[in-house]
């Protein structure tokens, strides 16, 4: 299944999460990689779909190589996303604060609209490998948050993370959060000093493991990255 559909199947959510500071770039086996690379892949049966929240997402804008695409969430998917964000929204979720604290944590009543910058790129030789980079802008108060999600194909090589260089120069690593039937996620939130290696930058490579020290680059095109985040900044 073509990870970049899985992606328009799932709810734009905020992101949580920092970029590692220890990069993780081992050199991949071919032999070893090619003998994995069958364990890579959605756990779908067929016919099966993944359940749709809303409208199906649209894209809004081409920059080069990069898309926008926005998507309507409804209320009840925004409700059902909310996780403990502090100690109190925390303690609400155990059931051990009392009825003033939880309610002080409204549900969302009105459908949110959600954009970000989308990428989806595969391995010329094994198409199943594969992922789908997506980016958005999230607003803590008055500071700009830019946070990063990466769908990659069930069977990777969760204790590694996914590393990440930029024209050659290693810049770190991210942990997959969880795994979905069709995909595993890794988030992070982009530091600025990152986000401008990304505008200046060529090609990112992303390495996903098929075990350890089997890494294998995909290479994402950074042609109208900064195009592409100004565009997103105006909506």
């Amino acid at each position: 299944m073509d990870l970049s559909r899985i992606m328009l199947s799932l709810g734009l959510v905020a992101l949580a999460g920092t970029v590692g500071s220890q990069p993780v770039f081992a050199q991949a086996d071919p032999q070893k990689t090619r003998s994995q690379a069958s364990a890579f892949g959605p756990r779908i049966q067929k016919g099966q779909r993944a359940a749709r929240r809303g409208p199906p997402p649209e894209i809004i804008g081409t920059y080069d190589d990069w898309k926008i695409q926005c998507e309507t969430v409804p209320a009840q998917a925004q409700q059902e996303d909310q996780g403990p964000a502090n100690a109190d929204s925390a303690e609400a979720a155990s059931g051990k604060s009392d009825n003033a604290t939880a309610a002080a944590v409204p549900a969302p009543s009105q459908p949110k609209r959600i954009c970000g910058m989308i990428q989806s790129v595969h391995d010329e030789k094994r198409p199943q490998l594969g992922i789908t980079l997506y980016i958005s802008r999230v607003k803590q108060g008055e500071k700009a948050l830019t946070q990063m999600r990466i769908l990659a194909p069930i069977g990777v090589w969760l204790p590694q993370g996914i590393g990440l260089d930029i024209d050659g120069q290693a810049v770190g690593s991210m942990p997959y959060s969880n795994c979905l039937p069709q995909v595993c996620l890794a988030r992070a939130e982009t530091s600025p000093e990152t986000l401008d290696k990304f505008k200046k930058g060529t090609v990112a490579n992303f390495f996903i493991y098929a075990g350890p020290g089997a890494g294998v680059p995909l290479k994402i095109s950074l042609k109208g990255f900064g195009k592409a985040l100004d565009a997103l900044d105006q909506l």
